[in-house]
């Protein structure tokens, strides 16, 4: 499902769109059972992000930390998830994750909150302006109201989430990719499916972030006094087709890109101020975007590194430079320290795959640096016109990033040219820390999602472009409104998959069907595959939150592609019978296999491997009973 040349009209999007029209006018369609659907799954949710909000209100408050308009609120709702993520971890860590666990856990937290602010809690004043929520909702809600289908959630994001269900406990798992990496994000996706009994409901923890980048760009609005800026700052940040594509999934990138920015803007509040709790809920915040994944940690760095820079070179003070670097590090570590603590346990490394020599970790430093379009200064001056001409293929994406970065480039060049007076504090950490990282990932691994986590701080420079400029009148927001449009109508879910979300269990194996290939193999193993007994996903890792039992098999990790052929060590193995014995001698009963993938893959073992059962159908493969076998996706039983 790959854009074609240009990604705003990709040549599967009207095909998709015409599908979902025809679906939507099939008369077992029900649009009013999918409606009340919705409103039942809103309501259900509603008390999970309440209590998240009342438990953020109750941190600010023993912080004794005001903060204003919108920058409150998404503070709020930052460190409540941050806290019931952290939490959810940390009970997990002891073995009661069950239904009554975690809602005992919603329930207490909710409850505390309200036994702090509950005196200052007042009906909000309804507003024209709220107005706007009601067409977002309309966009959004359908689309995370869609089953778990995407390529890295069904291979770790909520395969993890999955497998911290079955076992009741967070316990590592090495054949879950990157699963020894800190990710909160996968707590709060976990609790609600358990707390909601749907896997098509998980994405609606997405509001949450939402409404926490609404926030902010409100504030941002205000700060810069900018007409309409929520527009301008929602259109620059969701205009981008990688970001809006981010925001419909289950993925770990928009709860960073969330606290990220959230975390930076209470930190860039009040400039250069010592105040020590804005600095301690800035530290917490940018800790919980540290600990939502691997690169979170990095691009936390670099902006606190960005804060004591431009802290050190207006107020030349040494020693509060570094108290002002203790404030944030300390609870930006205490946030993080029980994840690098597991993966330090079970890897060797607190901070794995970096500090091993492990050679599956090399081969994949090796693949990431084959994404992009050049390393070498041209290729970086160049970057912002890739971004919207390159091919996202070239960037290991679905999506280009788009124009956001050339048209704010061009603004903020503009801006620094026209108007020569000194940068203000919060431009210039945000400027520094967004190039600190940008060179990092550069010279690393181009995947344009990473990046993308930059995109609501962005808007901050937008709007303080405008402002710099002048430019405060509704021009530039209505420029930027069919960027927004296009983007949210290219990305979309429902089109995306040209069908409308389910509201019926028989509805959702038709869409699991006809989406995954793969599906009805790992339904097939399910009814003959017990509990914890070790599967083998011989090149389909991307099936691991559907495959039952314990499932290892990937490029990295443990029991790896590599290790079953003996590529890296010993005399390697090129016979698919030997290999099979040495599953079965590891403790494996099962094999799911795809043959085109094994096709391409198998080439590491050699020939003759390639013209095995395994990646051939119709040929036998010895020491194995066939469970299923549609000529693409076999599953057998090691006997």
């Amino acid at each position: 499902m790959s854009p074609a040349g240009w990604s705003w009209f990709p040549d599967w999007w009207f095909h998709n769109y015409n599908s979902l029209i025809g679906q939507v006018a099939d008369p077992t369609f029900h649009p009013w059972l999918l409606v009340r659907y919705a409103l039942q799954a809103l309501l259900t949710s509603l008390p999970i992000f309440l209590a998240d909000y009342v438990c953020g209100l109750a941190i600010l408050r023993l912080a004794k930390l005001k903060l204003s308009g919108g920058l409150k609120h998404s503070a709020a709702l930052g460190l409540g998830t941050a806290a019931a993520a952290l939490g959810l971890f940390l009970f997990g860590s002891f073995g009661r994750l069950t239904f009554k666990g975690i809602l005992a856990f919603t329930v207490l937290q909710g409850v505390i909150g309200l036994a702090v602010v509950w005196r200052e809690l007042r009906v909000p004043r309804l507003r024209w302006s709220y107005l706007w929520t009601i067409p977002v909702l309309i966009l959004f809600v359908p689309d995370l109201m869609m089953p778990i289908v995407e390529y890295d959630s069904t291979m770790y994001h909520m395969a993890s989430a999955r497998w911290y269900m079955d076992q009741h406990k967070t316990t590592f798992h090495e054949g879950i990719r990157f699963n020894a990496q800190p990710h909160m994000p996968v707590m709060l996706y976990m609790r609600q499916w358990w707390l909601m009994s749907d896997a098509n409901l998980v994405k609606l923890v997405n509001l949450e972030y939402l409404f926490m980048l609404a926030g902010l760009f409100s504030w941002m609005a205000r700060r810069y006094r900018i007409r309409w800026g929520v527009l301008a700052a929602a259109s620059l940040a969701f205009g981008s087709p990688i970001f809006g594509y981010i925001v419909r999934q289950e993925y770990a990138d928009f709860a960073l890109a969330s606290w990220l920015s959230v975390g930076v803007c209470v930190l860039v509040a009040r400039g250069a101020r010592l105040q020590g709790n804005r600095l301690m809920i800035a530290g917490m915040l940018l800790g919980a975007a540290g600990a939502s994944k691997l690169q979170g940690l990095l691009v936390a760095s670099c902006f606190i590194a960005a804060d004591l820079a431009v802290h050190f070179v207006r107020m030349r003070k040494i020693r509060e430079t570094l108290e002002r670097g203790l404030w944030i590090g300390i609870p930006f570590c205490l946030v993080g320290v029980s994840w690098w603590y597991r993966g330090w346990r079970y890897t060797g490394s607190p901070f794995y795959p970096f500090l091993t020599d492990s050679p599956d970790v090399k081969a994949l430093f090796l693949v990431n640096s084959s994404y992009g379009v050049g390393r070498d200064l041209w290729a970086f001056i160049a970057m912002p016109w890739h971004m919207i001409a390159v091919l996202p293929e070239r960037y290991a994406d679905l999506f280009r990033f788009g124009p956001s970065c050339l048209i704010l480039v061009v603004l903020g060049t503009l801006a620094l040219v026209s108007r020569r007076r000194k940068l203000d504090a919060s431009t210039a950490v945000v400027m520094l820390g967004s190039l600190l990282f940008t060179v990092v990932w550069f010279r690393s691994g181009q995947v344009m999602r990473y990046e993308a986590c930059l995109l609501p701080l962005w808007s901050l420079l937008l709007l303080a472009s405008l402002n710099r400029l002048g430019w405060r009148n509704v021009i530039v927001p209505l420029l930027l409104l069919p960027l927004l449009v296009s983007t949210t109508i290219l990305t979309t879910n429902v089109i995306r998959y040209g069908v409308p979300p389910p509201v019926s269990w028989p509805a959702t194996q038709a869409v699991l069907n006809s989406v995954l290939p793969y599906y009805r193999a790992t339904q097939a193993a399910n009814y003959v595959v017990g509990k914890n007994e070790m599967v083998y996903t011989w090149f389909c890792d991307d099936i691991r939150a559907y495959a039952p039992g314990k499932s290892y098999g990937d490029w990295f990790g443990g029991y790896t592609y590599t290790w079953l052929g003996n590529v890296h060590t010993g005399k390697k193995i090129h016979d698919a019978g030997e290999m099979v014995q040495r599953l079965k001698s590891s403790g494996f009963r099962y094999l799911i296999v795809d043959r085109r993938r094994a096709e391409r893959g198998g080439t590491i073992y050699g020939g003759r491997f390639l013209e095995s059962g395994i990646v051939k159908a119709g040929v036998r493969v010895p020491g194995t009973e066939t469970i299923y076998d549609d000529g693409r996706y076999a599953v057998f039983r090691l006997t």
